[in-house]
């Protein structure tokens, strides 16, 4: 009984913490956009609050928190060995192009009929 009791205290204080993290991240948020310029070949990513002023800080996304914590906790995918070689693959040789057709003709339609 007294496990049940305090289980419960611990989800309702899991619970608690994560709402009031995902409210803290979102008004942290609230007018923030996410630019990406493009220029000189290179791609630079900037933060820009409601006022268009750049924004040192990054913001946490309140939703994808919750996703990091499980895959953090996720045991590592096992990768599969190969079950054999790749085998060279051997290119074809040049001969003679196909014989072409004639394209097709588009064929033509008459106007819709008045009803």
């Amino acid at each position: 009984m007294r496990i049940v009791l305090v289980l419960r205290l611990i989800l309702a204080l899991a619970v608690a913490l994560t709402t009031s993290h995902a409210a803290i991240g979102r008004a942290q948020a609230q007018g923030a956009v996410t630019v990406e310029i493009c220029a000189d070949g290179a791609t630079t990513t900037i933060t820009l609050d409601s006022r268009g002023q750049p924004v040192r800080q990054a913001f946490a996304c309140p939703d994808c928190v919750l996703g990091g914590l499980a895959l953090a906790a996720s045991p590592p995918l096992a990768t599969p060995a190969p079950r054999r070689r790749a085998a060279r693959l051997s290119r074809p040789r040049p001969g003679p192009a196909p014989a072409s057709r004639r394209p097709p003709r588009p064929r033509s339609r008459a106007p819709p009929a008045l009803a």
